[in-house]
């Protein structure tokens, strides 16, 4: 493509050529007619060759963007956590055997059977109170009830040591009873006051006090 030095040159060189054949005209007689045409398109001509001599130099000056290049993604590796040991202990040979441990309120007792018959009066009626529920609460006769023991205690409360979900209690001294039995080898829990109200429980609490054993 030119460029707009070479398009100026051409314009002058073209110039010259003009000025040099109107005087040839003038020489020769062709007068002034022609002479006027070549002088009023010249200025067109010089127009219309600048324009499409900057036209094409802009051209050849553009350039096409290249895409920019990409980098191929690296991977990279997560340095693993250091590890810490945590230092451990043989257990002694001694602690190879554990000792069971007694359910609060369940702690082993005589499992003799006594005599109601045998008692005072009071742990009499609370200890045939107890075996009369049983026996309706099982349905079985209330001679294949084995009474255990009948022990004097003071409750923490009025729940008797057998709390029981959504209910308030008094948080007084209760004095009662804690009467156990027997059915099949498997003991049951009977607290009671002394007003008459008993309850088995099947998780006891252990009373505040505890009085003598009644056998």
């Amino acid at each position: 493509m030119l460029s707009p030095v070479i398009a100026l040159q051409f314009l002058i060189g073209f110039r010259i050529k003009i000025e040099l054949q109107a005087n040839a005209g003038e020489q020769n007689g062709g007068g002034g007619r022609h002479k006027l045409m070549k002088t009023k398109m010249f200025p067109k001509i010089i127009l219309i060759s600048f324009l499409m001599a900057t036209i094409m130099a802009a051209c050849a000056t553009y350039q096409e963007p290249s895409p920019a290049p990409t980098l191929p993604p690296q991977e990279s590796e997560i340095p693993a956590a250091p590890t810490r040991e945590v230092a451990t202990r043989e257990v002694p040979e001694k602690f190879d055997q554990f000792t069971p441990v007694v359910p609060v309120g369940k702690e082993p007792i005589d499992m003799t059977p006594i005599s109601p018959a045998d008692l005072p009066v009071n742990f009499r009626d609370v200890a045939n109170q107890a075996m009369t529920e049983l026996a309706e609460e099982l349905s079985i006769q209330k001679d294949q009830i084995s009474l255990i023991s009948v022990q004097s205690v003071v409750w923490s409360d009025s729940s008797l040591g057998c709390p029981q979900p959504d209910m308030n209690y008094l948080m007084v001294l209760t004095e009662g009873y804690r009467v156990v039995l027997t059915f099949d080898d498997e003991p049951y829990y009977y607290h009671a006051n002394k007003r008459g109200y008993g309850i088995f429980c099947e998780n006891p609490n252990p009373p505040y006090s505890e009085g003598s054993v009644d056998r």
